[in-house]
């Protein structure tokens, strides 16, 4: 929203504030006072209305005159870090759109307090017999009608502080402070007070001048209920609309923690912007923290899963072989790209291949580290060579010794003849062994879960597409 856009809106709101102090006052007169229109026309109407033009254009040129060197600023769309510089202009920026509202607030009532006072001393000059003008009882008869416009200006002035609180927070929104570093210290409480205090003093003031209007004469109760009924509806919309921008607020914060509890990683989340210096602002900035917190951690624990990536990748073997009549493919399947399955493939003598592929326990960066240990060992033992169930009882023997972990590894193990294509096989679970010659077009599957599979006839159904780590040793044509 460009600085224009904020001013055209600004004179709008003052503009129907100012509005509304003309049908205010103009309805008291003639349903109160029982002034006749026609008297209204002479001098009331014309000096209202010129001082409710003078009231807006007041409150405008303030308004410019306060938020003019902070225009640029509330026009960008700036993410990138600032520099010193901007930041303190910022925070400038933000000092006065927050206090802006409150300098409205006091600048309304007391313009109309100096328009109340030269309005009933033009009055009094005009239209008051020169022996009557400072009587007692003219005297308190202005001050009378000086409290009601006091409380009418009061009633204008809470409107336009409720909707300029409303109207301010999407350029604070927009300056995207983090913390509540340089905010000035509030309540969540004070603007819900500042409206209480004010309809109450309203309220006092109305029936003040009611009960005055009423002297030596029996009260009236109806009306002074209807308008108590009255003001305090306006109260109500009052606090309505106060809790409203609380409620936007409170919601902003929710989202943020939502994020950060679920899927939404910290550095792609982006802060929760801090709107005020009250509660609310402080636990945004609690918030903030947290996650610059979890982005670091983030950060530094991507840098060590990478690493750790590398680090399996180079121990593992290259996916495919060819060996004599058999061809060796190799899948790694596991989640975020580290965990615990691997293969191997070793060369043995006499044209003999050695086939393992397994898991180790758990998930994630601690199952890639038992992975890494468990490889070397596995890989010691299949070069010494001899049957699978041989290489399986050796490597359960040296897990319980060096890791005191012989039966959290799944293990297959395989050995291939690559001149006859003969297989043999055996699993970690104890189960016996297993040996087949493949035909051409043969193959047998040995999974990082525990299964070995053999695919006897080309028809059959392969497993290429199993989402799971295996190594697959299929028979060529001849």
């Amino acid at each position: 929203m460009s600085g224009y856009s904020l001013y055209s809106r600004l004179l709008a709101l003052y503009a129907l504030v100012a509005a509304t102090g003309i049908v205010f006052i103009s309805c008291s007169n003639l349903l109160v006072l029982n002034i006749a229109f026609a008297d209204l026309l002479t001098y009331s109407i014309p000096a209202t209305g010129g001082g409710c033009v003078l009231f807006a254009a007041f409150l405008q040129t303030l308004s410019w005159r306060r938020l003019r060197r902070f225009a640029p600023l509330l026009r960008e769309r700036r993410e990138a870090p600032a520099s010193p510089a901007l930041q303190a202009q910022r925070q400038l920026a933000l000092a006065e759109l927050q206090r802006f509202p409150s300098v409205i607030f006091a600048a309304t009532l007391a313009f109309a307090l100096l328009l109340s006072l030269a309005y009933h001393l033009l009055q009094a000059i005009l239209f008051v017999p020169a022996e009557e003008r400072w009587s007692r009882g003219t005297l308190l008869d202005f001050l009378y009608m000086i409290l009601s416009e006091q409380a009418l200006a009061l009633t204008l002035a809470i409107v336009a502080y409720t909707l300029l609180r409303r109207m301010m927070r999407p350029h604070v929104l927009r300056l995207r402070f983090a913390d509540t570093a340089g905010m000035r210290r509030t309540a969540i409480a004070g603007p819900f007070v500042l409206a209480f205090f004010s309809c109450l003093a309203i309220v006092l003031i109305e029936t003040l001048q009611h009960l005055h209007d009423r002297s030596g004469e029996p009260i009236l109760v109806r009306p002074l209920l209807a308008m108590i009924a009255i003001y305090a509806l306006f109260s109500f919309g009052i606090f309505a609309l106060l809790a409203s921008g609380l409620g936007r607020e409170l919601r902003t914060v929710i989202d943020g923690m939502r994020a950060l509890s679920g899927k939404m990683l910290p550095h792609r989340l982006g802060i929760v912007p801090v709107v005020n210096g009250d509660e609310i602002g402080q636990l945004t900035e609690a918030i903030n923290a947290v996650q610059g917190q979890l982005a670091l951690r983030y950060e530094r624990l991507n840098k060590e899963w990478e690493l750790a990536r590398a680090v399996q990748d180079r121990l593992l073997p290259h996916a495919a072989h060819t060996a004599g009549v058999c061809r060796i493919a190799a899948r790694l399947r596991q989640d975020g790209g580290i965990g615990g399955d691997w293969y191997d493939v070793v060369p043995l003598a006499a044209g003999r291949f050695a086939i393992a592929v397994g898991r180790a326990p758990g998930s994630g960066m601690p199952a890639a580290l038992l992975m890494s240990a468990g490889l070397l060992l596995l890989r010691q033992e299949l070069r010494q060579d001899g049957t699978p169930r041989d290489m399986l009882d050796r490597l359960a023997a040296k897990f319980a010794a060096v890791m005191q972990e012989d039966r959290a590894y799944t293990v297959c193990v395989a050995v291939l003849d690559a001149a006859t294509g003969d297989v043999q096989a055996a699993r970690s679970d104890g189960s016996g062994a297993e040996s087949w010659r493949l035909a051409p077009g043969e193959s047998v599957s040995l999974f990082a879960s525990g299964r070995i599979r053999r695919i006897a006839a080309a028809g059959q159904a392969d497993d290429a597409n199993t989402d799971e780590t295996a190594v697959v040793v299929f028979c060529e044509q001849q």
